[in-house]
């Protein structure tokens, strides 16, 4: 068989729905985990929001993908400008 490519998600068990999560890792900047952390806890104790921080970076990456399909190439020049 041939090799996983590395951007695969682990096999999973049969999800429960259409919507069900999928665990995958991905790294992030320390900087970007702070300010996560920051956010999250700003939402729960400021506005009183049960969020947890991976919706925060759902909607995120949503946000990402729809302003993509709008301007890719703005998108890209902005991912190549933004390295870690």
């Amino acid at each position: 068989p041939a090799p996983a490519l590395p951007f695969e998600p682990a096999p999973q068990p049969t999800p429960t729905g259409p919507e069900a999560p999928v665990k995958f890792t991905f790294y992030f900047a320390p900087e970007q985990l702070r300010r996560l952390d920051d956010l999250w806890l700003r939402a729960k104790l400021q506005y009183r929001a049960r969020i947890n921080k991976s919706e925060f970076v759902r909607l995120a990456l949503d946000r990402l993908m729809e302003e993509f399909d709008q301007n890719p190439k703005q998108v890209l020049e902005d991912l190549s400008n933004h390295k870690l």
